[in-house]
């Protein structure tokens, strides 16, 4: 799949060193396995909880929580299961990410979201800052900056917006319509609301954005 697929290649680490030991790793694994048995997880949705259940897990009322215990076994069957290969799609098809398990592919991407934007002027030569509000626009920016950053891999939106016209209502709209409109490469944001999720939908069928898987 990683050899016919088009990607964004990023580096492939050829000469690697482990970290761990063989025995460290294992100490992980097992510490990890009795921990989400026992004590388990806390689950503050009925329906996780009953998915849960239904897969084989443990679960017990605990007031307005779940108490969630995942037996060893269960994880065996959830990793047997899982892909070792995930796609992540772009509107450019050769900007997409090809995450292998199988080989330690290093790719860059940008940071999460700030509330700040710092703004540089210059002055004499010399550069001036000044603090200002994330807004659509300088979202914008950011993604288009991205775009052209040759060695960035992926954007990650970086940019909380605060324009006075934004609300919860439509901020996950506009948030990705800033970012899809201005970057060819993989974009990955959080929704506001999960009810947004049908705009971005109609959105995205209504050609105004394209992705590629």
């Amino acid at each position: 799949m990683t050899m016919t697929m088009k990607q964004r290649e990023g580096v492939l680490v050829e000469c690697f060193t482990c970290r761990l030991s063989d025995t460290e790793v294992r100490r992980i694994d097992a510490m990890s396995r009795e921990l989400l048995e026992d004590p388990g997880i806390l689950c503050y949705s009925q329906a996780a909880a009953e998915h849960f259940a239904a897969a084989g897990a443990t679960c017990e009322a605990e007031g307005d929580v779940v108490r969630v215990r995942i037996p060893a076994a269960l994880i065996d069957k959830v990793l047997s299961t899982a892909p070792a290969t995930v796609v992540l799609g772009a509107r450019n098809p050769e900007n997409r990410l090809v995450l292998d398990a199988n080989e330690p592919r290093v790719r860059f991407v940008s940071g999460s979201e700030t509330n700040v934007w710092l703004d540089v002027a210059f002055d004499g030569g010399q550069p001036v800052f000044s603090r200002q509000p994330g807004s659509i626009q300088r979202l914008t920016d950011a993604a288009h900056l991205a775009e052209n950053l040759e060695h960035l891999d992926s954007f990650i939106r970086c940019v909380n917006i605060q324009d006075p016209d934004v609300t919860e209502a439509n901020k996950d709209v506009n948030k990705f319509l800033a970012s899809l409109n201005n970057i060819t490469k993989h974009v990955q944001a959080g929704l506001t609301s999960l009810e947004a999720l049908s705009a971005l939908t109609s959105t995205a069928v209504s050609g105004r954005l394209r992705m590629t898987a």
